[in-house]
């Protein structure tokens, strides 16, 4: 889906709307109350890409199997959109690695 996404716009992922800037300091963090960012996250890419792939599925099904490359960067967006509510949900007390995406209620 991604790399579907991409053909539209090769920098589709590092336009603003995706991301979410993470304090690098507990301080920071708790003034922000948003997790700390402390580098390399292999759990929450885990959880994101568990998420991509669901949301590829969603988008396969509702469109027969052939998406446009809106159908995917829509899809791509709608999980930016849930994962950043999930972060902006868990506060300044943890790492961007333990922020629990919710995928099992995705």
């Amino acid at each position: 889906m991604v790399a579907l996404a991409e053909q539209g716009n090769p920098d589709f992922l590092n336009e603003a709307w995706n991301g979410v800037g993470l304090p690098d300091n507990w301080r920071d963090a708790a003034a922000a109350n948003l997790p700390r960012h402390l580098g390399r996250h292999p759990f929450y890419t885990g959880q994101v890409i568990q998420l991509l792939n669901i949301e590829w599925g969603r988008v396969l099904a509702a469109t027969s199997g052939n998406p446009s490359v809106g159908d995917a960067q829509a899809g791509v967006q709608r999980v930016s959109n849930w994962a950043r509510a999930k972060i902006s949900g868990a506060g300044g007390g943890c790492t961007i690695n333990q922020v629990n995406l919710g995928v099992g209620s995705y």
